[in-house]
Order: structure tokens, then sequence, then C-alpha cells
């Protein structure tokens, strides 16, 4: 009896140590499995891309061509008088070839205009004094006179727009390109990339919205075009018409040039006739008849 007594002892002993045992040791870790959130989207709302940093700094154009007709056009690069070479370019076949005429004791061409199929004047600086003046070629730039006819143009000058009437009022604080249009009309890009039209010489001007991207302008007669550079989906350049009867709210710009702008190698022109729309950034010259929407 004794032996079954301590056998029981010896049981619940056994008993009270598995107990405690069990007590101390920590369940096994159990799985965490994170439920996903649907998120119910409304097909019908497209999520829209990044939009466009604004660029509103435009550098001075150093890049010039000026257009006759959709085959003649000139063109040039400007830069600091007497170091600047008095060179343009001609092409008569559409931008295919180009070929280089010298403008006779000139430096710092910074205006051309063609005015007939052979006639073209530039507004350049002496090479030795360095003063503005016009020099005109009756022959495609093969020879060249001088003309005193500074005052009769429109034109940049030690920060200023010179116009040809009396009176004059700068738009802006840094006027970049002038585009003239009649001898009362023209067109001025500044540095802050408003656009700025007058119709009296630059006595009055109405101004537009700051432009994103705008690097260059052209005018001629009731077409006024700006040069875009990297805007919305295009690395390149578009045009885009300016609407004078709207306040010179901007319009859509057209089909996307594939080319590299470089800051003041954008130059934009309209031939004589109105007709040709044409672009040179870099190495690349292009040509529109529906004013830069296909090229």
């Amino acid at each position: 009896m004794l032996i079954g007594i301590a056998l029981f002892v010896v049981a619940d002993v056994l008993l009270v140590w598995a107990a405690i045992v069990s007590a101390r040791t920590p369940p096994p870790p159990t799985e965490r499995v994170a439920t996903p959130i649907e998120v119910e989207v409304d097909p019908g709302i497209e999520s829209e891309p990044p939009a466009t940093p604004q660029d509103l700094t435009v550098a001075r154009p150093v890049a010039l061509i000026a257009a006759y007709d959709a085959l003649t056009a000139y063109r040039a690069i400007t830069g600091e008088c007497p170091v600047a070479p008095p060179e343009i370019e001609v092409t008569t076949d559409g931008g295919v070839s180009w070929n280089p005429v010298g403008v006779t004791d000139a430096s710092s061409i910074y205006a051309i205009t063609p005015e007939g199929a052979n006639t073209l004047s530039v507004i350049a600086r002496d090479s030795t004094g360095c003063e503005p003046g016009v020099y005109r070629s009756f022959v495609q730039g093969a020879g060249w006179t001088s003309a005193a006819e500074l005052d009769a143009r429109w034109r940049l000058d030690s920060g200023s727009v010179i116009a040809p009437g009396p009176v004059t009022t700068t738009p802006c604080e840094a006027p970049v390109q002038v585009a003239p249009i009649s001898p009362v009309r023209a067109a001025v890009l500044c540095a802050d990339a408003v656009v700025h039209v007058t119709s009296d010489a630059g006595a009055t001007w109405t101004s537009s919205s700051p432009i994103s991207g705008a690097a260059a302008i052209a005018a001629r007669e009731d077409t006024l075009l700006v040069a875009l550079e990297r805007q919305g989906e295009c690395p390149g350049l578009q045009v885009a018409s300016l609407d004078a009867s709207a306040g010179l709210a901007l319009g859509g710009a057209g089909a996307c040039i594939t080319t590299e702008p470089t800051d003041g190698h954008t130059a934009l022109t309209v031939s004589n006739d109105g007709a040709m729309v044409w672009l040179w950034s870099n190495g690349v010259v292009a040509r529109s008849v529906d004013g830069g929407q296909s090229w």
C-alpha cells in the first residue's frame, strides 16, 4: 500500500512539473497575412501626365532667317562686332543647299529683309566703328552697297526698340527680337516670354500672357507666329499662332519638328507673300504651307 501511495505522489509531481513547463514555453508564432485593399477606379477618368514645367526665359536669337518665297531664303548667325563674320547664306531650292555670300565692310548682321527675287537688305554694323547701317544687294548677295535708311527701319539697339516714327516706347525691360510688319506695325518678343504688338509705331503696345517655351516670333500682315521649344510631348519645336483679335491668345501648336533646340539658335520667318513659313534650328530647316501645322 505504501508503494501505491508513493507511485501516486510521483505521478502527481510529474503532472505539476509538466504544467509549469507548458506555462513557461511560448506558443509558436502565428503568420500574419496582409489583406489587400481594393480601390475602385472610374474607367471614365484617365490619369493626366505630369505637366510640362514652365519655361519663361527667352534668349536673344543669334540665328536669323528671312524668306522671299517658297524657294528663296537667307540666313545668318549674328554676333558681337567686329569679331562676328559678315557672312550670310542664300538658298534658291527650298533649303536643300546654301551658298555663302559676304557683306562688304560689315559685321554683326542682325536683320535681313528680302525685297525682291534678287534684292535684299540687311542691318549690320560697320567693321571699323561698329555703327549700325543698312546694306543692300541687287544680286542675291553677290555685291553690296550701303544705304542711308536706318531711321526708316524697325530694329533693336542697346536694349531698346527703335521704330521708324519719331515716338517709340520700349514695351519691356529686355526685348530680344523685333518682327516688323509695316512702318507702324511690329511685334516684339521679350526675355520674359511676353509678346507685345503695336499699330502706332511703338506709341502704345498690346501684350500677351507669358508664353512657355517661346523661342522666336515671325510676323507678316495678319500673321503672328511663335516658335515653341520642348512643350507638351514634343521634345523639339512646334509653331503656334497668336490671335490678335483675342488679346494675343495662343492657338494650338502644330506638328512637332524633331530637333534639339539650343538657346538663341531657333529662327522663324514668313515669306514675303505670306504663303510659306520657314524654321531654322541648328541643322534643321523646315517649311510649312499651313502656318506650322504640318511640315
